[in-house]
């Protein structure tokens, strides 16, 4: 997955904050997708890292937090070698790419 591409369809926080509500779900909208999307071409499932802040970037988009929805949606992009310990105490597995594509698809439907 090429993250520097990924980043680069973002736009800088202040063109970010003088977006419409609209536009700033649509943004978020389309950089989970895209970020999906990548996961898909690699040929897997997103790992605990992404799924958790993809969950959370969906969550926050419900909500109209769309800054901090952009924010989780890029923290899923954190490479490996560069994540700081996270120690889960849930006995149940991360959403699946289906299930997060499913959630983004709802998301999207919804009124701004």
């Amino acid at each position: 997955m090429n993250v520097d591409a990924l980043r680069a369809k973002l736009p800088a926080g202040d063109e970010f904050l003088r977006y419409s509500p609209q536009e700033k779900k649509d943004c978020v909208e389309r950089f989970i997708r895209v970020i999906l999307e990548a996961i898909d071409a690699d040929g897997r499932e997103p790992d605990g890292w992404e799924a958790r802040d993809l969950a959370h970037a969906l969550g926050y988009m419900l909500c109209h937090w769309y800054h901090a929805a952009l924010v989780c949606a890029n923290r899923a992009l954190t490479p490996v070698d560069q994540r700081a310990p996270v120690a889960l105490h849930r006995s149940d597995t991360a959403p699946t790419a289906r299930q997060l594509q499913r959630a983004l698809d709802y998301a999207s439907g919804m009124p701004d």
